[in-house]
């Protein structure tokens, strides 16, 4: 297994490759697909795998982090699909006895009905991601043990400090591979998210099974939500003059589903993973 501890601001890539009643699986990190061009190729990759190892350049740019899961860009202002389940927390946030939307789901008729999310819930759109093992591990040579530890820790909340001191930036020190290897990833924090559409819980969490991560699954897990940033493109506090955020990409709906034997990555930002 290659990668072992994605922290939940790392990006990693999910391989499915459906042929028959058989399936190869693998996650990586993206810097990684390069040198698995070849056994990519083989299980049917048809694209040029260097095109998906920049995390901030189309098509990953358009993957990012929201709330406790991830979410994905699928419109230029901002319209953002992920997880009823990731959702849920903005979806309650805006029910109440008389407004039941958990239960009865949620349509905004236009984007002043649009509902804001919850002040804690956040989209994180990756811009930055490198590799600080150096810097890291260049601090705890020669310790051992608890000093080891704490030069560690001292060096990683540094290399965050420094990266934070421009504002509306989220950053995160990540390690892998067991503490051998260090990366810093600098996100742009948008904090005025809205809840655009919601399926009612009979369909979103259909089964009542929200972390079954086993297949085959028949539940609607997905919510639309909107993020919008100052008229001047910045992130900013929820106001009703704020525009829709509009990102350095977006992914496109396809209309035709997929065939047996089509070959499938999935991007995401894990919580955590042993894979």
């Amino acid at each position: 297994m290659l990668c072992r501890n994605a922290l939940p601001t790392a990006l990693a890539l999910g391989l499915t490759l459906a042929a028959g009643a058989h399936a190869d699986e693998g996650m990586w990190m993206p810097t990684q697909l390069p040198d698995l061009a070849k056994p990519l190729k083989a299980a049917g990759f048809k694209g040029n795998p260097a095109d998906l190892a920049n995390v901030t350049a189309p098509p990953l740019s358009a993957v990012v982090r929201a709330g406790g899961g991830t979410g994905s860009f699928v419109s230029a202002d901002g319209l953002l699909l992920t997880n009823h389940h990731v959702a849920m927390g903005v979806i309650q946030y805006n029910s109440s006895p008389e407004h039941n939307l958990i239960d009865n789901g949620f349509i905004a008729q236009g984007r002043s009905d649009e509902r804001a999310a919850n002040p804690d819930f956040r989209v994180l759109v990756t811009t930055g991601f490198d590799k600080v093992t150096e810097q890291v591990l260049g601090a705890a040579r020669g310790k051992t043990g608890r000093a080891y530890f704490d030069a560690v820790d001292r060096a990683s909340k540094q290399l965050v400090a420094d990266c934070e001191k421009e504002g509306n930036v989220r950053c995160s020190v990540a390690d892998m591979y067991y503490g051998t290897d260090f990366y810093r990833i600098r996100q742009l924090e948008l904090s005025d998210v809205r809840l655009v559409y919601a399926p009612p819980r009979a369909i979103g969490n259909y089964g009542d099974e929200i972390d079954n991560f086993m297949w085959p699954r028949h539940t609607g897990d997905f919510t639309l939500l909107r993020a919008y940033v100052g008229k001047d493109g910045k992130p900013a506090p929820y106001s009703p003059d704020n525009v829709p955020y509009q990102p350095p990409a977006h992914l496109k709906m396809a209309i035709d589903g997929p065939k047996t034997g089509d070959y499938a990555m999935l991007a995401g930002y894990p919580g955590i993973t042993y894979r």
